[in-house]
């Protein structure tokens, strides 16, 4: 999977809520993502890229990209960027 173009998260960004965790942001999954028909195994570590007020974009271990729906994906923060609101 590519990550989607600038002019396409440009576009999210202008017409979608802010994302609720900071670029950079480490998280892990904790559990199924109902939704996907390629879910990232529970457990995976990764990195938020982009998103909106709906979706994280994230890179993950073993060289996934896809994102999570924040509605019904479970994971949790590891760690956020120096400087990033909790």
């Amino acid at each position: 999977m590519t990550d989607p173009s600038e002019e396409v998260r440009a576009f999210l960004r202008s017409t979608s809520q802010a994302a609720p965790e900071p670029v950079g942001t480490r998280i892990r999954m904790t559990g199924e993502q109902p939704e996907e028909p390629y879910p990232v195994p529970v457990g995976t570590e990764g990195t938020i890229v982009d998103g909106n007020g709906g979706q994280l974009w994230v890179t993950w271990e073993g060289d996934l990209g896809t994102s999570i729906v924040l509605t019904t994906d479970p994971y949790v923060v590891l760690d956020r960027p120096d400087g990033a609101a909790s």
